[in-house]
């Protein structure tokens, strides 16, 4: 996703190994998040049959409350629907990703220095 010209928000439906079956481009550009439906993120594992969701996005420059709440709706919904929100991953600028991890902690990890 570092490749795209502007900021994007992908959803990744996955099996119950994490491996993506299906993902779809949310929405690109600066006001990502209007105008884009929770169902929209959740309707790929719907589809597909998946065990859950994974939101990534690109180049987050801070967290907004658009996108804090529009994760907390996808993660709502998710766990109604049956298709929990397994992880939220911002990609940085510089190659670091942050991860949510299921304990609800944020952790940094610096992709340059894994090889």
């Amino acid at each position: 996703m570092t490749h795209l010209d502007g900021d994007a928000v992908v959803a990744c439906a996955v099996d119950d190994k994490l491996r993506i079956v299906r993902w779809s481009l949310l929405a690109v550009g600066r006001d990502k998040f209007s105008g884009v439906h929770p169902i929209d993120a959740i309707i790929g594992a719907i589809r597909s049959k998946a065990k859950g969701v994974i939101l990534v996005e690109n180049r987050a420059s801070k967290f907004s409350s658009d996108r804090i709440e529009f994760v907390q709706a996808v993660q709502d919904a998710g766990r109604l629907l049956g298709y929990p929100l397994l992880d939220h991953v911002i990609i940085g600028r510089d190659g670091a990703f942050w991860s949510r991890s299921p304990n609800r902690r944020h952790r940094q990890i610096d992709l340059a220095s894994r090889h």
